[in-house]
């Protein structure tokens, strides 16, 4: 699961608002207002941060800072964390794309698009990509934290 810590700091100048912080993500920040904003806002910028590791084609930053004062747990929707999880194992298994999308019969350009974080990809195909290099998709539920 990828979860990672983002600290909130709120605004002297502006009562109410937080600017959000990773620090094991350093392009990922972003201010809200109020506590709920600043979530969203949040992981919003996380998941945006995230996808431009996999456009440069760079390891996804371990999420490995474990506390910090006014930190809290900020994790991207559980589509987002799919899509995370087949470009590690595709990175792993080191294939490229064409190949991916022949052993898929899809066009690359699909391929593209399931490792693009802000396109909305079918689970199936998500199934089928995980399936072709050799991994199987499961899903559990988990306690809120």
């Amino acid at each position: 699961m990828y979860r990672y810590l983002g600290v909130f700091d709120s605004g002297d100048d502006l009562p109410g608002t937080f600017t959000v912080t990773f620090p094991d993500v350093p392009e990922a920040i972003t201010q809200g207002n109020g506590i709920a904003d600043s979530k969203e806002m949040a992981t919003e910028v996380l998941e945006l941060s995230l996808g431009l590791y996999i456009e440069d084609g760079k390891d996804l930053p371990p999420a490995k800072t474990k506390r910090a004062k006014n930190g809290q747990r900020i994790e991207p929707s559980a589509l987002v964390q799919m899509k995370l999880a087949l470009y590690e194992e595709f990175r792993k298994a080191r294939i490229p794309k064409t190949e991916l999308a022949k052993r898929m019969g899809i066009a690359k350009q699909q391929i593209d698009r399931l490792f693009d974080l802000q396109h909305s990809s079918r689970v199936e195909q998500l199934e089928l990509a995980f399936r072709v290099i050799g991994k199987t998709l499961a899903i559990s539920v988990q306690d809120a934290a």
